[in-house]
C-alpha cells in the first residue's frame, strides 16, 4: 500500500506546482466593444461618466485617486474576449461606485495598471491578463466633481 501511496503523492504535488509556471496572457481589447458588452450594460450607470486616457475634463473638485483590480472566471464566459469585458465591467463598476461614495460624479484620467503596478493610458484599448482559470483587468482613475 505504501508503494502506491507515495508515487501518487509525487505524481499530485508535481501537477500542482505545473499552474504555477504558466505564463499570464496579455490581452489587449476595445474600452468601446467593453463598454457596449452585455455585462457592463448590467452594471454601469450614466450617473457617474467615465474619461479614459487623458481626455480633458473640467473638474470643480478633485476627490482622490482610487484603484480597482477585478477578476473574472473563463469557465463563466464562452471565449476570452468576453471574459475580458467581464472583468472590465466590475473594475469600472468598482470606480464607479468609489466615486459614488465620495460624492463625485466622473472618474477621470482612468487608465490601465498591471500587476507591477505600472500605467499605461489609452483612450481606445484596455488590457487583460488571463491565466488558466483567471482573467484580470486593473484600473486607476481620479474622482472628481464636474460642473
Amino acid at each position: 500500500m505504501e508503494k502506491m501511496i507515495i508515487p501518487a503523492l509525487a505524481a499530485f504535488l508535481c501537477s500542482a506546482a505545473v499552474p504555477a509556471f504558466a505564463a499570464d496572457v496579455v490581452t489587449s481589447a476595445s474600452i468601446a466593444d467593453a463598454l457596449n458588452s452585455p455585462e457592463a450594460r448590467k452594471v454601469l450607470t450614466d450617473d457617474v461618466k467615465l474619461y479614459f486616457g487623458s481626455d480633458r475634463v473640467r473638474a470643480a473638485k478633485v476627490i482622490g485617486e482610487w484603484s480597482s483590480n477585478r477578476h473574472a472566471r473563463k469557465t463563466s464566459h464562452p471565449d476570452q474576449l468576453t471574459v475580458c469585458h467581464a472583468a472590465f465591467a466590475k473594475a469600472t463598476f468598482e470606480l464607479q461606485k468609489r466615486a459614488r461614495e465620495e460624492g463625485g460624479n466622473a472618474v477621470i484620467n482612468i487608465t490601465g495598471l498591471d500587476k507591477e503596478k505600472t500605467r499605461y493610458s489609452d483612450r481606445n484599448t484596455y488590457v487583460c491578463r488571463g491565466g488558466r482559470v483567471m482573467i484580470s483587468v486593473g484600473l486607476r482613475g481620479t474622482v472628481v466633481k464636474t460642473k
